[in-house]
């Protein structure tokens, strides 16, 4: 029997989607489903990390179109690591990636201040703060 902890919530329509992706990754990328030559008229995976969130990015750009599906495809164990690993040098990635955002014209300047803001926020203090955070978000 599996033990569900928490269940990620997406928004299902691209104009939800969006909005949404300005502050957060808005798919789960182990469950994605996309057309390759999508993927590849934008360019493929950008240079930045995460580099799913940053290719979501440049396609929404592009206005290529999102859905989500409602039901849970996908079961995810994480560990212990999972927080830890959010920590200073994952928050050196996402700082480079709002900047990729910004460039790209996918986050105006007040998004990406409140964005760095946020991120810092939640990366720099103990792994007990994170837990508790990604708790909430979740």
């Amino acid at each position: 029997m599996t033990l569900v902890r928490s269940i990620r919530r997406l928004p299902e329509h691209h104009s939800d989607i969006v909005s949404f992706a300005k502050r957060r990754s808005p798919v789960s990328h182990p469950a994605v489903m996309f057309r390759k030559s999508a993927v590849l008229a934008v360019g493929g995976y950008p240079s930045v990390f995460p580099e799913d969130y940053g290719l979501w990015s440049v396609m929404i750009v592009r206005g290529y179109e999102f859905a989500n599906i409602q039901e849970v495809l996908l079961l995810m164990r994480t560990g212990e690591d999972f927080i830890t690993r959010r920590g200073i040098n994952f928050l050196k990635g996402e700082l480079k990636l709002l900047a990729f955002q910004r460039k790209i014209g996918f986050l105006t300047n007040s998004d990406y201040v409140m964005n760095y803001i946020i991120r810092c926020a939640v990366r720099l203090p103990p792994d007990s703060v994170k837990k508790a955070l990604y708790k909430l978000a979740r």
